[in-house]
């Protein structure tokens, strides 16, 4: 659900073609008056732009679940009542004239088929009632109390049919294709039950839920007669078939994985996975440990050639070790101290003449330790522990599985036994990680896994520590070690009003499923931040990271690929003195590096404030590649980028207001200057 005027990045949400079978004929000519002759009629296969069901007139989205449900519970505002509502982009990536499409959407349990039938309707308003039109991802609001209404195409009624264990409904929705690809070639549809039965609910796979053709979709026939369209279809479709067969002959994986880069044209094939902890985006499978049990991971793959991007999900099942491995030996409880690199340290130096305030570290009391193994009590570890003054709360191998809040306190160190061997499973809504007290002191998290459940209803965050007032009420001295953080709906790690934070060796990713205002990592009016080897990657739907009136920040050695939409945002009052070095951003769908200065209290309208922006910014030895765009900087000041190379799709650099020290720095395409803030992306 992006307006109209919003063109969508690579990536999870973006519509893509399948072509998943190709018949090449001689084609009368087309009702656009193209010319007959040999052409090449194809079969192709589109994914939702996005999809959601709504319940009645309840005012809780549920954008993004595993599932489609269409019930009818007598009038479509009954509390048992169901909609589906499926929005397609049938213009993008889709070469050649229309001729057909097809609705297809697959039932999770064929057993519950049966004589109801359901009708899809055309929904003539596109952009489903955006709450925040203006932001990078608009949220879409869209419920049972603000659904929209549908005409019903005809001939669209049918049951759901079975056929050799797999249930799917069908509705031809040719002309309604046809029309919308002569617009906007937005095609938003909904899918309602005909028959009353208020206990009946089917559920279908959703676009978020389903593998393969299990995914709700439309299949697209279409004629190519322009010879390099045929040859770029044709090319990748091999392409794309080499990559299913791959995975058609790898469901199981006890060793890497052989996943190519290479088609027949270079860098043809780019592989996403859903959790990289287990299986790498070049295929490297890492066995979870026996303690911790099988894991499940999908795979998207995505075939370029020219115009044309093909894609398809697979589940590969990767069993856990056969035989228990020893844990190395126990992860000492002691906060780790973390090296500056020496260009670091030299940076600050002469380009900021020492004006820098460097973290403090936690102090510990590791004179107690309690120890909880799976099943045991870590809340109440914590709780003994505080009373005494602090302590280590020792986490043994093995999955913990919490549903409430784990309430850290001052003075508390929680240690497992390695991130590959100790797992907190976090199943409850609001965050996993977290702490009641107003003012929150040195505490150290290290050498675990923290797990949230993506998909779910729940809104939950993995570590969420906000202090109460910015200056009289901050958290201070947090370190976050040897630790991965992912699965969450909401953020993987927010810090609000948090001073002296360190995280170091971690890998924060897959994490904001709920919308794209949640992120892997996001640091709000906190100051002197210190990153060290950290990845946050592969954000579901918001940013790798989230830098919001900050200031005092080092980030050396980190990553981050694969954002829908930008890697990295700055912004805010005081976000200044902001250093990253060798920092690697590549894949991002919109802009590696967005820094802005806008007032978002009237999201409708641009209005720029050289308070918001950042300043004092340093960009030292790191590699902007690969994105749409390398940046986008608003007003940004005092701004100096060395020994780095930007190579973008796009551009590598649009500078509205700011005029950055550039030295020794490579780019594919010039920087570009502006002052018209009309001239450069909104978002």
């Amino acid at each position: 659900m992006v307006p109209s005027s919003k063109a969508l990045p690579l990536g999870s949400l973006l519509v893509v073609v399948v072509a998943s079978a190709l018949t090449a004929s001689t084609v009368p000519a087309a009702a656009d008056g193209s010319a007959g002759g040999p052409a090449l009629e194809v079969t192709q296969v589109i994914y939702p732009v996005i999809d959601t069901d709504v319940h009645g007139t309840t005012t809780v989205p549920s954008h993004w679940l595993p599932t489609l449900e269409v019930a009818n519970g007598g009038t479509p505002e009954s509390p048992e009542s169901r909609a589906s509502y499926l929005r397609f982009d049938v213009k993008s990536n889709i070469p050649g004239t229309l001729k057909d499409a097809r609705l297809e959407m697959t039932l999770k349990d064929p057993a519950a088929a049966g004589p109801t039938t359901l009708t899809t309707g055309f929904v003539n308003n596109d952009t489903w009632v955006p709450t925040r039109e203006r932001a990078e991802q608009p949220q879409f609001e869209m419920t049972g109390a603000t659904k929209l209404p549908a005409t019903d195409i005809a001939g669209t009624s049918a049951s759901v049919q079975v056929s050799h264990g797999t249930a799917k409904y069908s509705a031809q929705v040719g002309q309604a294709a046809l029309s919308e690809r002569a617009g906007d070639g937005k095609l938003s549809l909904r899918v309602t039950a005909d028959q009353v039965d208020p206990g009946k609910v089917l559920s279908f796979f959703s676009d978020e839920g389903g593998i393969g053709d299990q995914r709700p979709h439309l299949v697209l026939t279409t004629v190519l007669t322009d010879p390099k369209e045929i040859s770029d279809v044709k090319q990748a479709q091999r392409d794309l078939a080499s990559a299913q067969a791959l995975l058609e002959t790898n469901k199981t994986a006890t060793a890497d994985l052989p996943l190519t880069s290479r088609g027949l044209s270079p860098e043809a094939i780019a592989w996403s996975s859903w959790d990289s902890d287990v299986i790498s985006d070049d295929g490297k499978v890492t066995r979870p440990q026996k303690a911790v049990g099988d894991a499940t991971v999908k795979l998207d793959v995505t075939v370029t050639n020219g115009p044309i991007k093909l894609t398809d999900r697979f589940e590969v099942n990767v069993p856990a070790l056969e035989t228990a491995q020893t844990p190395p030996a126990s992860p000492a409880a002691k906060v780790e101290t973390v090296e500056l690199e020496p260009t670091v340290n030299t940076l600050i130096t002469e380009k900021w003449s020492n004006q820098f305030n460097h973290v403090q570290y936690p102090q510990q009391n590791l004179a107690n330790e309690l120890t909880v193994a799976p099943g045991g009590s870590i809340q109440a570890a914590i709780d003994s522990l505080a009373a005494q003054g602090g302590g280590v709360v020792r986490l043994t191998e093995g999955v913990y599985t919490v549903g409430t809040r784990i309430n850290l306190k001052n003075l508390i160190t929680l240690v497992g036994a390695g991130r590959d061997y100790t797992v907190i499973q976090y199943e409850g809504t609001g965050t996993a990680i977290g702490t009641t007290q107003r003012i929150l002191s040195d505490v150290v998290v290290k050498d675990l896994t923290l797990k949230g459940d993506r998909g779910s209803a729940n809104l939950a965050h993995g570590v969420l520590l906000e202090g109460v007032d910015p200056v009289a009420s901050r958290h201070s001295r947090i370190a976050l070690q040897n630790i991965t953080v992912k699965d969450f709906t909401v953020h993987g790690v927010h810090m609000k009003r948090s001073s002296n934070i360190i995280m170091s060796n971690a890998n924060i990713h897959q994490n904001g499923s709920a919308n794209g205002l949640y992120h892997n990592v996001y640091w709000l009016f906190d100051n002197n931040i210190l990153q060290s080897d950290v990845d946050m990657s592969n954000p579901v739907r918001g940013k790798g990271a989230k830098y919001t009136s900050t200031s005092n920040v080092i980030v050396q050695r980190a990553q981050i690929r694969n954002s829908t939409v930008n890697g990295v945002q700055a912004d805010g009052a005081n976000d200044d003195k902001i250093l990253f070095h060798k920092f690697d951003i590549t894949g991002s769908g919109k802009t590696a590096l967005w820094f802005i200065a806008e007032i978002f209290s009237n999201p409708n309208q641009y209005t720029e404030d050289t308070a918001n922006a950042p300043r004092d910014v340093i960009i030292s030895e790191s590699k902007i590649t690969g994105n749409k765009r390398g940046g986008v900087w608003k007003i940004a000041s005092n701004v100096t980028v060395l020994n780095s190379t930007f190579a973008n799709t796009d551009s590598d650099l649009l500078l509205m207001k700011s005029y950055p020290t550039l030295e020794n720095t490579t780019f594919t395409h010039p920087p570009q200057y502006f002052t018209d803030p009309s001239q450069v992306p909104l978002f």
